[in-house]
């Protein structure tokens, strides 16, 4: 297999998962740096052709601080069944007004509820409900790929390659 070809087949598998909602890499994990290191899984809405990804939160949750303090940040996708994986080192931007966050914010509040909790995500509750307001909070991620890493689980042998966005993509083999 060529550097090239491993490349695309992630791209594809990327863009793919923009029209098909099942697809494995529709969800993904967000790392972020605070006190320690924050995993959660979160909802990719869109990847675009430079490889950036789009990504729907409430603007008051501990991922939005995280970032605005630290926005070096990494995302992971796993495909079971193809036994791949994708890692992006990204930096975020928190994009909260302009032309790309009304697009969004336009498809996000159809569902408003999920950006209009009365309190913040991860407030205390006494009991398992919780209010909605008025206002909601809506807040478009966009990670733009700084470096990619593709790991290709298979036999006879493992894959892996990463590869350098400031080098227009450029790869390299590396063992896995």
């Amino acid at each position: 297999m060529e550097l090239t070809e491993f490349f695309d087949q992630a791209q594809q598998e990327l863009l793919r998962a923009n029209q098909d909602r099942r697809h494995p890499f529709r969800t993904l994990v967000l790392a972020t740096l605070a006190d320690f290191p924050h995993l959660r899984t979160v909802v990719k809405r869109k990847s675009l052709v430079d490889l950036s990804v789009l990504v729907y939160t409430d603007s008051r949750t501990t991922k939005i601080a995280d970032l605005r303090e630290h926005p070096n940040c990494s995302l992971l996708f796993y495909h079971p069944k193809k036994k791949l994986q994708v890692t992006f080192y990204c930096s975020a931007e928190i994009i909260e007004a302009g032309e790309l966050f009304e697009e969004h914010q336009a498809i996000a509040l159809v569902h408003p509820n999920d950006y209009a909790t009365a309190t913040a995500p991860k407030s205390e509750l006494d009991a398992p409900e919780y209010l909605y307001a008025d206002e909601t909070h809506f807040a478009l991620l966009h990670f733009r790929p700084q470096r990619m890493e593709i790991l290709q689980l298979g036999k006879p042998q493992h894959l892996r390659a990463v590869f350098d966005g400031d080098k227009n993509w450029e790869g390299l083999w590396v063992v896995p």
